[in-house]
């Protein structure tokens, strides 16, 4: 079985207008049957957010992000990235891999929106 973390960042507001402008990569990578999350997302080149460690006592995994309001919350099983920033808020899909021990797996969404 693979864990496939939650992601939980938050914001004191997300936008809800179409975001424009955006040009996102986001990485994460773990270990299978661990917690230990290391995940970055990149806005026009700028590193946004980033979290680099393992999840809070209550399971949430919380970006650290470079203003109140950026987020990005990964959900649905890791797989759906929705990210917020001053142009508003949209959703895209990561996909998932594992490395070829199968001891790490990895989430990437690369160019959404370029």
């Amino acid at each position: 079985m693979h864990f496939k973390p939650l992601l939980i960042a938050t914001a004191t507001t997300l936008l809800s207008a179409p975001a424009v402008n955006s040009c996102l990569l986001y990485n994460a990578y773990g270990f299978t049957g661990s917690s230990f999350l290391n995940a970055q997302l990149i806005d026009n080149g700028n590193k946004v957010c980033s979290f680099n460690g393992y999840p809070g006592s209550d399971g949430a995994y919380r970006f650290t992000c470079i203003a109140a309001n950026y987020a990005a919350i990964v959900y649905d099983g890791g797989g759906t990235v929705t990210y917020a920033n001053p142009g508003g808020n949209f959703a895209f899909q990561a996909s998932y891999s594992l490395d070829s021990t199968g001891e790490i797996f990895y989430w990437t969404a690369s160019n959404y929106g370029c």
